[in-house]
């Protein structure tokens, strides 16, 4: 049976990302038996309300409170700061504890919300910071990630591991490849995944680029640009009757007499357009593409979710065009404005016409990329008409540009057979689902794509010279970490110090060497 055939079942996505800011349905928040929160995790979290009678003896493990005012995320508190002595797997236990109460409590007293297939339980790695298992992270990897795969098909919950931490990153997905049963395999099939390991081998050889459209942000709070734009109506004055009348109307249209409305009663369509798109928490969607190893990403988005979604995870961005100068590891591109400048922002009808005039160097970095590199559009329509001039301009003066490989990857939630017979020549149109997939679940195998290209992206050697990751390591790779040891032992400080000593010890940095001595 085609795994599109089956029905949707639970799944663990590893995502880089701070589980503070994560959209989700519930949240653990590590603790210990007397309640004490870190001042990161309180800032969050709040403080903690009376816990069970029993929870300072140790059992139950775990307690559940409501939301924070002005959030929606169940917290679940839960004691993972270990006393001297406890094994391993009480870590474990813990971690499996808390989601299967998680999970109990949306079933009983909540839903996963309408644009979910499951409720989703944020965890982050137990007992890697202060907990006390940080030493030995590496073996709590191994055993949390099959522990953490059955609670979550037991409890009917998503899972979301949030890891902040590049290193200790690298290790879970190595660690991932390394499971005997793929959930991978059950749920996406063969010609999915082979599309996966094809975008994953372009991402290691620094050759995959990233477009991120509207989609990407939805599960953030930001309205759709359908939604958005009945807001906007809403705002200027339309009555009920004329904005059911404006969805006649073609979209630029539409903004444009939104914003003739707007200005007409001195309200700048602009700024209010950056009121309605700010997010406080972060997709899944978002941090997965900002999990990637990729350093050059465009967007026609106006919100700020992927650049805090990348900074989280000590991923800094240069915006473009208004922070050129920064000297962030990646860059983003924002062809369309940003709320941090909404006079820029781009919406009608005459702000699409004066692009070609305004912005023609954006849009001459984007047709840079689309010739020099693969590039993966994720939650974009391919209809903006901004986006249409810019692969012509393409076509026209390189036509050969596409190759075999296309100028990129369009990821799409359905089926589009004449999309893709339109665009054959420039891009390789990737649908996830059938017609009859709800949209809710395509969008989640849209993720759990995501979700595979990072775990086969993330390159398995960083963490190969920590020694609190050594538990994730293969035989030979445990063989390789002890003869690079060795050698810089053996190595003297003017070896060292020789241009080659330098570049090899910037190498061995990559493989997640913290200090060399010699012994």
């Amino acid at each position: 049976m085609d795994a599109t055939d089956e029905a949707p079942s639970p799944h663990v996505f590893v995502t880089g990302a701070d589980l503070t800011r994560l959209a989700c349905d519930a949240w653990v928040v590590p603790t210990d038996r007397q309640l004490r929160v870190s001042a990161g995790w309180q800032a969050a979290a709040g403080e903690p309300g009376p816990p069970p009678d029993d929870f300072r003896t140790g059992s139950p493990r775990a307690f559940v409170e409501a939301p924070l005012a002005g959030d929606d995320r169940l917290r679940v508190w839960t004691n993972l700061g270990a006393a001297f002595g406890e094994p391993l797997q009480w870590f474990v236990e813990g971690a499996r504890e808390a989601v299967a109460l998680a999970a109990r409590h949306l079933a009983e007293h909540r839903h996963a919300s309408a644009e979910q297939v499951f409720p989703r339980v944020a965890v982050p790695l137990v007992g890697a910071g202060g907990g006390g298992g940080r030493f030995a992270t590496g073996e709590i990897v191994r055993r949390l990630l099959p522990a953490l795969e059955t609670v979550a098909q037991e409890g009917g919950v998503d899972v979301y591991l949030a890891i902040r931490d590049r290193r200790t990153y690298a290790a879970v997905q190595a660690a991932r490849t390394q499971l005997p049963n793929s959930p991978f395999a059950r749920q996406l099939e063969s010609s999915l995944l082979a599309e996966g390991d094809r975008l994953a081998a372009l991402a290691r050889e620094g050759q995959l680029v990233l477009f991120i459209g509207a989609g990407a942000s939805q599960g953030s709070g930001v309205p759709d640009w359908p939604r958005l734009l009945d807001l906007l109506a809403a705002d200027g004055g339309f009555s009920d009757e004329e904005r059911v009348l404006l969805q006649a109307e073609n979209a630029l249209d539409r903004a444009r007499l939104i914003g003739m409305r707007l200005k007409h009663a001195g309200q700048p369509l602009g700024p209010l357009v950056a009121s309605l798109v700010k997010a406080t928490h972060r997709s899944l969607t978002q941090t997965l593409l900002a999990s990637l190893p990729v350093s050059q990403v465009a967007t026609t988005n106006y919100d700020q979710i992927f650049e805090h979604a990348s900074q989280d995870i000590d991923v800094p961005c240069s915006i473009l065009p208004y922070a050129p100068g920064d000297r962030g590891e990646r860059w983003l591109l924002k062809l369309h404005g940003c709320v941090t400048h909404p006079e820029e922002i781009v919406l009608t009808r005459d702000d699409y016409l004066r692009f070609s005039s305004r912005r023609a160097a954006l849009a001459g970095i984007v047709q840079a990329l689309l010739v020099t590199r693969h590039m993966l559009f994720v939650g974009f329509s391919l209809q903006d008409d901004n986006f249409h001039r810019i692969v012509h301009d393409v076509r026209s003066a390189m036509p050969a540009a596409a190759g075999q490989e296309g100028l990129g990857t369009a990821l799409f939630l359905h089926d589009r057979k004449l999309l893709a017979e339109l665009w054959r020549q420039d891009l390789i149109i990737t649908s996830v689902a059938r017609p009859s997939v709800p949209n809710v679940v395509a969008s989640r195998r849209v993720a759990m794509l995501l979700d595979y290209i990072g775990m086969q992206s993330a390159g398995g050697s960083a963490h190969l010279l920590d020694p609190t990751l050594e538990g994730v390591l293969s035989a030979p790779e445990r063989e390789l970490a002890g003869a690079l040891r060795g050698l810089v032992a053996e190595l003297s400080a003017e070896a060292w110090a020789t241009p080659a000593g330098g570049r090899l010890e910037g190498l061995l940095r990559e493989f997640g060497l913290q200090e060399r001595t010699r012994q």
